[in-house]
């Protein structure tokens, strides 16, 4: 069995202010690495010592999130009313499809007539006996 010596690093990148913009954070600094990988995977790694919260900011365009943050709000809101409005019209859609089908039902069944033979014996249930 072979084991992997693992060495622990700081890396440089910015953090969020805040507890709840975790996940536009990791989207954005997602955005932000994919731009450039290299570059990026450069300052992760071969960054020495400690690089100043000014720095990072910098580097990692923290001044972006907000607009992300707005941009994704907006995004999530327009897809939300398209589903809505679409949901209605597929309700709407079925309803018509529904009343189409009772129409033609009733239709195709106007002069006809239903004639069913019963056979066989009917048979009758005991009597239960109540006690007094």
């Amino acid at each position: 069995m072979r084991y992997a010596r693992l060495s622990v690093n700081k890396f440089r990148f910015q953090v969020q202010p805040n507890t709840w913009d975790c996940g536009v954070y990791l989207l954005h600094l997602t955005k932000v690495f994919m731009s450039n990988p290299e570059h990026y995977f450069r300052v992760i790694t071969t960054t020495k010592g400690t690089m100043p919260s000014s720095d990072r900011r910098v580097t990692w365009q923290d001044q972006e999130v907000p607009n992300l943050r707005d941009h994704l709000v907006a995004r999530i809101t327009q897809l939300s009313e398209a589903w809505k409005a679409e949901k209605v019209a597929k309700e709407e859609e079925a309803r018509r499809r529904k009343r189409e089908e009772l129409e033609a039902e009733v239709l195709s069944s106007d002069g006809e007539v239903d004639i069913v033979q019963v056979s066989g014996e009917v048979k009758r249930s005991p009597q239960r006996r109540h006690c007094q």
